[in-house]
């Protein structure tokens, strides 16, 4: 059997007043990094962080930032996408939703050169538009749960 980590980091979350930020990145985020990278090298995972993370990451602590675009490059790390500040996008307008969608996908262009192929879908909060959402922002796959979905269609 295969096990997948997903490592899902938001500072938007956290509730944390903006001095705590740096030691969160570098307790959590920068540990999780260095850990795969020197004990587990062979072992490919997956990193989430919202658009707000990364840009936080780039301003505070650059130098994990690069650590993980190192970590994506080498192809140990997939990373994964999510809106912005990482909403529930069923409590949204769509639009706004797919605003908060492609705006995350520029950040991820600006710090990271990449375009993310996966999407975590927050809270794996469902309504008919989601899917589309996240198709239309180029995105292949979307991570949902079974449960949300089977309740939002009809029997």
């Amino acid at each position: 059997m295969k096990y997948i980590l997903i490592f899902h980091a938001n500072l938007n979350y956290a509730y944390l007043p903006e001095d705590r930020y740096e030691f969160v990145i570098r307790k959590s985020y920068e540990m999780t990094i260095k850990t795969m990278a020197r004990y587990f090298p062979e072992t490919r995972f997956v990193f989430e962080a919202s658009g707000f993370t990364i840009e936080q990451m780039a301003e505070k602590t650059p130098d994990v930032l690069n650590e993980l675009k190192q970590a994506i490059e080498s192809g140990q790390c997939e990373f994964m996408g999510s809106p912005y500040a990482h909403p529930m996008l069923p409590n949204f307008p769509e639009e706004d939703g797919k605003w908060s969608i492609s705006f995350s996908q520029d950040v991820y262009k600006r710090y990271l050169g990449i375009q993310p192929e996966s999407f975590w879908n927050p809270e794996c909060g469902w309504r008919s538009y989601v899917p589309n959402q996240v198709a239309e922002s180029d995105y292949k796959y979307l991570i949902g749960d079974f449960e949300a979905y089977s309740r939002s269609v009809d029997k």
